[in-house]
């Protein structure tokens, strides 16, 4: 009897205890990243896991690495790079074949019949006025397309004749070069000017491509007389014998290298070598000009005066035309040596021995010419998987990128501290570390006088902080018919994404007893433009101070209304840290700046929003017009039209693209227009757009292009509270915050074989693990 007592009680016990956790377990669950709504939908739970997964990613990348990866844009010129360089080390099976075939067929345009990537499109956008990028023209953003697939034995994807017809399209009948577009007569004159750079890679494609050049016999000796009449016969300084890289000796067509230099003699004579017409060219004076940038018997320059700033490069050049043209009179011992024993930290090569900084262009400039001199074969086993290894800080989640993962952005660095600082979990970032590097960002330039700005990316060198090639996110001069790109090196945006993350660190006050903020304020006054002979842009602000000191013209070209947004948001937060008061006591042009927003307002009788010029982008015009209700609203100036705003939003919704329904979302709480949201919608874009893979974001469904910002706007909806419902399966934005802090709580779990002690408290611990009576399980959870 006592025992059946026992066993009733122990099973009333286990019953309640059942019911207990049973409950606890289906009670909504509140941890560092705000909480789940028990009337979801059981996956809506999955967005919140992968926000979790990222943020742990992040952890983890940075313990591993000391710098978080920095996602860049692929392209075919870069993935060519690299796949040329897996090639001639004799790695080539490293490389995911299929991956990089897909993608560079995702690059092909089944319409037009030719393969256009980012950087095309930015060439289609050239505005010569305002510069020139080398090596990106259409012309040879197929040659590189074209050139990979033969490297990946895939040319049967690919009609031949019809590129062979495209490269010759190219050709200039006037000039007899190749240009780098299909020929036109209403092309810019420097766009009908033929480069031996596209020169070069339209003759080794079509010997690609062809059987023969025999249909071309007449075209062929006419680039080689082109080529003959790009040296330089005037003996009387450093230049003799050299080539220039066009016809314009006053247009340099393949900068930052000065012309002549030793890459525009490469493109000459390799061009030439492949028509066996090398010793067409005046040998000896072209021998005169390897001397004089021949150096203390171990090095070359690349041109002069170029002070080092390319010297390993312009050194492998120098051993290959050495080669090429028996020019005898260097140790070529000492040539190799110095181009072997110069490799960086990472296996690999900068460009130079004075500037530290390395990009893909650099290393694959350095492993051709070793490969066609010879002298690869210097190169053993550990440092073939030392370049290998580096190789991989080039992959990007398509192909690769010309620049290294490890030039983390400020725009990243801002985009996880505030992700962090929303769940208080700043303390789990080695604040110092990054505060070290986004300190050695901050310039000054004293040319043409005193201004301050912050360089884009970490590990920059301060003597030449850009890269040769030009990448797309820090270089957007042009039209902008085909991008939306409208980065530059240096600008406010970046200026504000350092002071707000040392901000968000509690850092601003080292960096305060560092530099004069009050220079900051002054440099900002002082970009706005107020020129009103050009009435569409008076009252803003240029990019950044330095453009100041070019053209009105020049300046009117770079003016987009984000600048002017992030000009006005570091104002205010400059003053607040000087304790100057708000914008309204900044003494900057504030009816100007109102009279450039209120031109460019469109407003119809049920519609409001900025106009973004340059784009009919819907999630970019939602961007703006938060932008211009921020800064009206900062200045005192706000008389808009909210419902006419919340129309245009309503009635432009895209449930596929997540940066139209983040500036959507906060357009509805700054003005509390308490948008209709469609909850299950915005759940099912966040959790469509993951990469499980990548544990970053994509922009669209379409899962084309990655935004590693998103992050931080995922945070900042989780945060509000934007994934609850509120009724039915809508939801309405609001600007509550939920307290992230985790109650103290300790709960008991009976699971099979073991019992689970979850301490919440431990989940506010750098570790967040959760442990168990007989193991770790080592899935991080914030």
């Amino acid at each position: 009897m006592q025992t059946g007592k026992k066993l009733a009680l122990v099973s009333i016990f286990l019953l309640v205890l059942g019911f207990l956790v049973s409950n606890i377990i289906q009670m909504p669950v509140t941890n560092k990243l705000g909480s789940h709504n028990s009337t979801l939908p059981r996956s809506s739970d999955q967005y919140h896991d992968d926000l979790n997964s990222v943020f742990t990613k992040k952890l983890t990348d940075y313990e591993t690495f000391a710098y978080f990866p920095q996602i860049y844009e692929p392209s075919l010129q870069a993935t060519y790079y690299a796949l040329y360089v897996y090639n001639a080390i004799g790695e080539l099976t490293q490389v995911n074949g299929e991956e990089i075939k897909n993608y560079i067929m995702s690059c092909y345009d089944s319409v037009s019949g030719l393969f256009y990537d980012e950087y095309a499109y930015r060439y289609l956008d050239l505005d010569p006025s305002q510069g020139y990028y080398p090596y990106t023209s259409l012309l040879q953003v197929n040659c590189y397309a074209i050139q990979s697939l033969a490297l990946l034995s895939r040319l049967n994807l690919i009609e031949n004749q019809s590129f062979i017809n495209f490269i010759w399209s190219c050709y200039n009948p006037v000039s007899d070069g190749f240009i780098g577009q299909p020929y036109d007569l209403s092309l810019d004159a420097i766009f009908r000017l033929a480069t031996m750079d596209n020169i070069y890679y339209a003759v080794i494609t079509l010997d690609t491509l062809m059987e023969s050049w025999d249909e071309y016999t007449t075209e062929k000796n006419k680039i080689i007389q082109f080529i003959n009449n790009l040296q330089i016969s005037l003996n009387t300084d450093w230049k003799y014998g050299g080539f220039y890289n066009d016809e314009d000796s006053s247009f340099d067509s393949i900068k930052p290298t000065r012309e002549p230099s030793l890459l525009s003699a490469y493109y000459s004579i390799k061009t030439l070598e492949v028509f066996e017409m090398e010793e067409t060219i005046n040998v000896n004076s072209f021998h005169q000009f390897l001397e004089e940038h021949y150096k203390d018997d171990t090095y070359f320059e690349m041109s002069y005066p170029e002070h080092n700033i390319t010297n390993i490069v312009a050194t492998a050049l120098g051993l290959e035309l050495s080669n090429i043209m028996g020019f005898s009179e260097i140790n070529e011992s000492n040539v190799v040596n110095f181009i072997l024993n110069n490799r960086n930290s990472q296996g690999t090569w900068d460009s130079s021995t004075t500037v530290d900084m390395h990009e893909l262009m650099d290393t694959f400039q350095i492993i051709r010419s070793l490969v066609n001199s010879g002298a690869i074969s210097n190169l053993t086993s550990l440092d073939k998987f030392e370049i290998v290894s580096t190789l991989n800080t080039y992959k990007q989640y398509k192909g690769f990128s010309l620049v290294s993962k490890e030039y983390t952005s400020l725009y990243l660095l801002n985009t996880i501290i505030s992700s962090f600082q929303m769940f208080d979990m700043i303390s789990d970032l080695e604040i110092q570390d990054i505060y070290d590097h986004i300190e050695a960002c901050f310039r000054y330039f004293s040319y043409p006088e005193d201004w301050y700005a912050f360089l884009p990316y970490i590990n920059a060198d301060l003597l030449k902080p850009e890269f040769r090639s030009y990448p797309i996110e820090y270089n957007n001069r042009g039209y902008h018919n085909y991008i939306t790109r409208i980065d530059y090196l240096c600008s406010f945006k970046t200026m504000y994404f350092a002071l707000d993350s040392m901000e968000k660190m509690f850092k601003l006050d080292d960096f305060k007893d560092m530099a004069v903020l009050n220079n900051l304020i002054n440099d900002i006054i002082q970009s706005q433009f107020l020129n009103d002979s050009f009435p569409n842009v008076y009252g803003a602000f240029v990019p950044m101070r330095g453009y100041t000191f070019f053209s009105n013209e020049s300046q009117a070209q770079k003016i987009f209304f984000e600048y002017s947004y992030y000009a006005t948001r570091s104002l205010e937060l400059l003053a607040t840290q000087l304790e100057l008061g708000n914008l309204t006591d900044i003494p900057f042009d504030k009816d100007a700046l109102y009279t450039y927003i209120d031109n460019n307002i469109i407003e119809n009788s049920m519609n409001l929003y900025f106009n973004s010029w340059y784009t009919n982008d819907i999630a970019i015009r939602f961007q703006n017009t938060y932008y211009m209700v921020y800064v009206l609203k900062a200045m005192d100036r706000y008389d808009l039209d909210n419902d006419k705003i919340k129309n245009f939003i309503i009635s432009n919704l895209d449930y596929t693209n997540i940066k139209n329904i983040y500036y959507a979302f906060k357009l509805s709480n700054f003005l509390d227009l308490n948008i209709p949201f469609n909850l299950p919608s915005s759940v099912n874009i966040v959790e469509q757009i993951f990469s499980e893979l990548h544990k970053e974001y994509y922009l669209t469904t379409a899962k084309d292009n990655i935004e590693q910002e998103i992050v931080m706007w995922i945070s900042e909806m989780l945060k509000d509270n934007f994934f609850q419902y509120n009724s039915g399966d809508t939801v309405k934005s609001s600007n509550i915050n939920v307290d992230p802090a985790i109650p103290l709580a300790l709960v008991f779990i009976i699971v099979p074989g073991a019992v689970i002690f979850v301490s919440t408290k431990q989940l506010n611990g750098k570790k967040r693990r959760l442990h168990t009576s007989k193991n770790t399980d080592k899935n991080t959870k914030f």
